[in-house]
């Protein structure tokens, strides 16, 4: 945004005069003899920047685990910092020990919230596709025995009631076809995919983590992605 770039150069000029000021030199002079000349710190880690399509690599799910390997050491070694009243260390919360982490390994920390993001995601697809398949099985289930019962009623009045039921029972079933029939877009298809293949692995980290770790349980455990909706 134009207006917010240009707010941003007019503090940073303001701020960089008022250092000038304080220190009693104009902009064109150099700084006083003796003066303490500060050393700039050294730049952290580059922002990152997503892929457009979405889709992780393999590489980068080698490292996430990686970081979440760290973690486990840290917890098993007793360096992640006690909880507070609230349940959560108040100087370094589950997302900043994740990131301390990943500046250990030289990870960029930005990168892997993002690759969790895509993991999270990708199985909470994976999750709703097997929730549908349960859910069709137990219909398709029921419709039969429903079926059956239908042909073996003795009077109308039971099977009128038996048809009303199986007409519920195949709008239900109807519903979860579509549903389950609704493709995911291409790229949490392929990360659901790559996700699949390093899912034993991610869930016993996150396990360890959860029973090692000083906070509640699931303090340090990945925040659940929501249901996918399709």
């Amino acid at each position: 945004m134009p207006a917010v770039r240009a707010l941003s150069t007019r503090l940073g000029t303001v701020a960089a005069l008022l250092l000038l000021a304080s220190a009693g030199c104009g902009p064109d002079s150099g700084p006083a003899p003796g003066a303490h000349v500060p050393v700039r710190a050294p730049a952290g880690p580059a922002a990152y920047r997503p892929p457009e399509n979405g889709v992780l690599t393999p590489a980068q799910v080698e490292t996430y685990l990686a970081v979440r390997r760290k973690v486990v050491e840290d917890a098993r070694s007793g360096k992640l910092p006690a909880p507070d009243d609230a349940g959560l260390s108040a100087a370094l919360g589950p997302r900043g020990i994740e990131m301390a982490a990943a500046r250990e390994l030289k990870a960029n920390p930005e990168e892997m919230l993002w690759v969790e993001e895509r993991i999270l995601e990708a199985e909470a697809a994976a999750g709703t596709a097997r929730l549908d398949a349960d859910a069709l099985a137990l219909l398709e289930k029921t419709l039969a025995g429903l079926r059956s019962q239908r042909a073996a009623a003795a009077d109308d009045p039971t099977r009128a009631l038996l048809d009303e039921q199986i007409r519920t029972f195949e709008g239900e079933a109807a519903r979860v076809k579509a549903e389950a029939a609704r493709k995911e877009p291409p790229g949490v298809a392929a990360n659901m995919r790559l996700v699949a293949r390093f899912h034993e692995k991610l869930a016993a980290l996150d396990a360890e983590i959860a029973r090692l770790a000083p906070t509640p349980a699931a303090a340090l455990a990945p925040t659940p992605a929501p249901t996918s909706a399709r």
